[in-house]
């Protein structure tokens, strides 16, 4: 008798408490808005190496290195992310595109070359040159750059 009086009374108090907690659930919860932030001259970097033998003579062994590497500024301003999403896709691919090719120019241009030339020849040859899409990382690059 006692645990039948028990369960009752748990069944009561639960089915009050379901009722109070209601206004609980109405409630708007609101979060401020969240930035990703680095601390001032972070940067992010990137170094890709390919070594290749080669031998020149029989018991003799060649090694040719090529590196490369790239380093990205981390931003430390608090943008909304959703401010970088608004813009066009396309837009925003031109004109990181177009600042890379005025780079490549000054670079050229200091080493001695007609800089935009070399960069508009580059442009006209890559897509005779370049193979179907996926065949090589190198091609992946050269695709995505020029």
């Amino acid at each position: 008798m006692v645990v039948t009086q028990a369960i009752i009374f748990f069944v009561i108090l639960a089915v009050m408490n379901v009722g109070g907690g209601s206004n609980q659930r109405d409630k708007i919860l609101l979060r401020k808005k969240r930035y990703l932030v680095f601390p001032e001259g972070s940067s992010l970097s990137i170094a890709i190496c390919m070594t290749a033998q080669t031998g020149i003579t029989p018991g003799e062994i060649f090694t040719e290195g090529v590196n490369w590497g790239i380093s990205y500024e981390l931003p430390n301003d608090t943008k909304p992310f959703k401010e970088l999403l608004d813009k066009p896709k396309e837009l925003m691919q031109r004109r990181h595109r177009r600042e890379l090719y005025t780079k490549i120019e000054t670079i050229m241009k200091s080493m001695g070359y007609d800089g935009r030339n070399c960069v508009l020849r580059a442009l006209c040859e890559a897509s005779r040159v370049l193979k179907p899409k996926g065949d090589s990382l190198v091609d992946e690059i050269l695709r995505i750059v020029f």
